[in-house]
């Protein structure tokens, strides 16, 4: 078994069939390769208690699909996971949901605002990490209560109780769906491939949300440029009042049951398609700000005690780099490093800057 610092060229030139090949600089992380082709995996010992449970091996992905970065953050959230006692391998009980499962179903129900989605998963990520992956049914009363206690005694009964707030509406969602919802229900997942790998942009009213669920699930088309109908328009200045689709769409004259996929592709679609009084569509104002560069400002470094400054600010939480962020247009710049300087890093410490493309906006930072 070999050890060394992988990087993308040595990855390439890694022969098939040649066994595993360990990276040093992300505990886990190795690629194997098989006769036919290498795949990313991560492997650790799942410990609880003091005691040695059992030595798991994860798959992450094939390397012709994902990127050494991507695999390299997908192997630090499964060791963490794996180093916290959870074994990622293990199947979800007879409720086949689990309490990550159940987030991404209590989210998809209806429209909430950025900052919300942003503060359920910040719970998940931060506080309730060990239970990412644990089936509901086997979540106890008595689990809870110890959680409460817990967080309770290292983060303040305010955040305890807001943490107990996000796990209730989750588990209370998760007790809602049963299998006959899911049962017969399956994507096209070639023929999806097939229509969007062409597709000059990809457009969601809620983007930032929407783009992780479909990275991950369709890693081949990471690639395709982005846009958002929620963040990206100035509703009010182009005559509309709030930003929620269904309310959008009433201004209209339409109406739609909203909140299932379908329905809300055809109700999106038929608003952007609107003319607007300057003789443009609504889409045509979208694609003017999508194809513009913009830039990432990522405070790392940042004092503990800044946080709630930053959130104010309008930054977001980054689990995997640990650091908050925020996206800019360039004229904006300035104006924001001059008050990251003032007001979190007072001399001591400057923010990171990446300049983001429509091809990587609303993706996961990593």
């Amino acid at each position: 078994m070999a050890v060394t610092k992988l990087t993308e060229a040595r990855i390439r030139d890694l022969k098939l069939g040649s066994g595993i090949h360990r990276d040093t600089e992300v505990k886990g992380l190795m690629v194997i390769c098989h006769k036919t082709t290498k795949s990313y995996a991560v492997q650790g010992d799942v410990r609880r208690n003091g005691r040695h449970v059992r030595t798991v091996r994860v798959k992450i992905d094939r390397v012709d699909r994902i990127g050494l970065r991507d695999a390299r953050n997908r192997a630090r959230v499964l060791m963490s996971q794996i180093q916290s006692g959870v074994d990622p391998t293990d199947g979800p009980d007879e409720t086949g949901i689990t309490l990550s499962g159940a987030l991404d179903a209590h989210l998809e129900e209806k429209q909430r605002r950025p900052r919300t989605v942003e503060g359920y998963r910040y719970h998940l990520d931060h506080y309730l990490k060990n239970w990412r992956n644990k089936a509901v049914a086997d979540i106890s009363r008595q689990m809870v209560r110890d959680m409460f206690a817990d967080l309770k005694r290292r983060h303040g009964e305010p955040t305890a109780a807001s943490v107990m707030r996000t796990l209730r509406a989750v588990i209370n969602t998760a007790m809602r769906i049963t299998e006959a919802d899911l049962l017969d229900k399956a994507f096209d997942e070639t023929e999806i491939v097939r229509r969007l790998s062409t597709a000059d942009i990809i457009v969601a009213h809620n983007a930032v949300f929407d783009r992780p669920f479909f990275d991950r699930r369709f890693p081949q088309l990471r690639d395709r440029p982005w846009g958002c109908s929620l963040s990206q328009l100035d509703w009010l200045k182009l005559g509309y009042d709030g930003r929620a689709l269904g309310h959008l769409l009433l201004q209209t004259g339409l109406y739609f049951d909203g909140h299932r996929a379908a329905n809300d592709v055809v109700a999106l679609t038929a608003l952007l398609g609107r003319q607007l009084p300057d003789g443009r569509t609504i889409f045509s104002h979208l694609l003017e700000t999508c194809v513009a560069e913009s830039v990432r400002i990522e405070a790392v470094g940042s004092p503990f005690e800044a946080k709630d400054a930053l959130k104010r600010r309008g930054y977001r939480w980054d689990p995997n780099g640990r650091f908050w962020w925020r996206e800019l247009q360039r004229p904006d710049l300035n104006s924001e490093t001059t008050w990251l300087d003032e007001e979190v890093y007072f001399g001591r410490g400057r923010p990171r800057l990446r300049v983001i493309t429509p091809r990587e906006r609303f993706a996961e930072p990593g």
